[in-house]
């Protein structure tokens, strides 16, 4: 069942199965997850990366105000990914995304298709939030980059 509008508590119910569920990909050696946005929204991923003793799985990459005035986060994000992908010895980098690149419209596909070109690393995109386009629900979500993850 998707979330309604109406209905704060399954929201937020919605929001804690969409990151507890990116979580579950940890279970598999030789995967990182990047998470991107404001503090405020990714200060709760390093709470659960903490409690499920996984934070050396976690990159955290906040996006400042002033990343987002100037428009120069999305070379941040590039960098990071190619630094995580050749000294974090990596299969898999899950690229967790929140309300503000998609409040912005930030073109992650485009960028991501180019990386997993010339990166021995795969990259896959997980959004999240409120502003998200709910088309499945987190289980769903998390069974696709399950296959990803699996095929590569």
């Amino acid at each position: 069942m998707f979330c309604d509008e109406n209905n704060i508590l399954e929201g937020l119910e919605y929001e804690v199965n969409c990151a507890s569920t990116v979580f579950q990909s940890l279970k598999f050696d030789r995967v990182n997850i990047l998470a991107i946005g404001s503090g405020a929204c990714i200060r709760n991923l390093y709470f659960q990366g903490l409690e499920i003793d996984k934070l050396s799985c976690l990159s955290l990459l906040e996006v400042t105000k002033m990343n987002m005035t100037f428009g120069n986060h999305l070379s941040s994000v590039e960098e990071r990914i190619k630094y995580l992908s050749k000294e974090g010895d990596l299969d898999i980098i899950i690229l967790y995304v929140s309300c503000l690149d998609i409040l912005a419209g930030t073109d992650y596909e485009a960028m991501i298709e180019n990386l997993n070109k010339v990166l021995d690393t795969r990259v896959i995109l997980f959004k999240r939030g409120p502003l998200n386009k709910r088309r499945m629900l987190p289980k769903d979500r998390y069974r696709e980059i399950e296959e990803e993850i699996l095929s590569y």
